[in-house]
């Protein structure tokens, strides 16, 4: 009902008592005093009624422009949140580019592939200087690698924070973490250009897992057969490669040259 035809009604009601009294001989003012009173009661009401029909489509127009406004600043922080993590991964594969000594991302898999043929070298080799410059080659490739999975994880439990999902499964170890979470974010704008990068690489390390963990173990046994017995942390190797073992990890053969020593050497 609009004010203009309460108004009217309000009017009607306040005329037709008085004509009733005069057609109905009314024996005095009281008589018209406890007319008016009636329809001014239901005039009354229905101007509470207008009242509260107002309230409430003002309070209903007030949620919606709450609920315009809440979606406006969330579509614009989420904007925020993407841009950064387009400018995250593009500077995170610059860096892995720039370390790797390439120009172009489908060389990335194919240079950390590359990269293995010191795996066979450094697993068989018992002379520790060999060892030890075998490791520092293959660390130019792995490090930065991992740099880049540790950066994309960071991004994904960004992600995975913005959007309030639980986090599953929070994996030490970068690589398993990306190859196993990073299908969040493969359908987001700011991984288009990289989604590949990222699979494939994740991927690739991955299957190596094991290999990987060989070569951390030759890379730390090597130097302890050149520095005096006293400074060697002997029992943190030992048992290290005691877990490997458990693990199904291959034993390099300088960690079995490393043991022997210790053992022969009380």
């Amino acid at each position: 009902m609009t004010t203009r035809k309460l108004i009217l009604i309000s009017i009607v009601f306040l005329i037709l008592p008085v004509n009733l009294y005069f057609l109905m001989n009314g024996d005095g003012v009281n008589d018209l005093g406890s007319v008016l009173s009636a329809f001014s009661g239901l005039i009354a009401v229905f101007w509470f009624y207008r009242g509260l029909r107002l309230q409430s489509v003002q309070i209903s127009e007030q949620r919606k422009q709450f609920a315009q406004q809440f979606e406006m600043q969330y579509q614009d922080s989420l904007l925020i949140f993407l841009n950064i993590c387009s400018d995250k991964m593009k500077n995170y594969h610059a860096e892995l580019l720039k370390a790797l000594g390439i120009s172009n991302e489908s060389l990335i898999c194919s240079t950390y592939v590359k990269n293995l043929k010191l795996y066979k070298r450094i697993i068989k080799s018992t002379n520790p200087e060999e060892v030890i410059i075998d490791s520092i080659e293959w660390e130019k490739i792995e490090e930065p690698c991992i740099k880049f999975m540790n950066s994309v994880r960071d991004i994904i439990k960004l992600y995975k924070q913005r959007i309030n999902l639980a986090e599953e499964n929070d994996e030490n170890d970068p690589v398993i973490y990306v190859f196993i979470n990073n299908a969040h974010i493969m359908d987001q704008p700011f991984m288009s250009f990289y989604k590949n990068t990222v699979k494939a690489l994740s991927e690739e390390m991955m299957i190596f897992s094991p290999g990987r963990k060989s070569m951390k173990l030759a890379s730390r046994s090597a130097p302890a057969l050149l520095v005096p017995p006293e400074i060697v942390k002997i029992d943190v190797i030992r048992n290290e490669i005691k877990i490997a073992k458990k693990s199904g990890v291959l034993i390099p053969k300088i960690c079995e040259k490393l043991l022997h020593y210790f053992e022969s050497n009380g």
